[in-house]
């Protein structure tokens, strides 16, 4: 399963972590859930994501573009946005 963080508002997620999966995020999350108290399922609005892969699905989702948007320059917790310019459907 492949999912990519979209959006985040919550302090400790920053521009470099917008992009990433959850894979490559997990143990980050671990340490500010500890270290903030951010809900680690983004209950809440800390963050969204989507899903580019899983099982279920017929074609994965390729992102071959995007570029990286900030929403708000808080000093706290600065929004950032994924948007994604060129995509394709890859049949599995």
């Amino acid at each position: 399963m492949l999912v990519l963080f979209f959006f985040f508002f919550f302090e400790g997620l920053k521009k470099e972590h917008v992009g990433k999966s959850i894979k490559e995020m997990y143990e980050y999350l671990k340490m500010i859930n500890e270290k903030y108290g951010l809900n680690i399922c983004g209950e809440g609005g800390e963050y969204e994501t989507a899903t580019l892969d899983c099982p279920l699905f017929k074609h994965k989702i390729i992102i071959e573009d995007y570029e990286i948007i900030q929403h708000t320059d808080d000093l706290v917790s600065p929004v950032f946005l994924f948007k994604p310019l060129k995509w394709k459907l890859e049949k599995k």
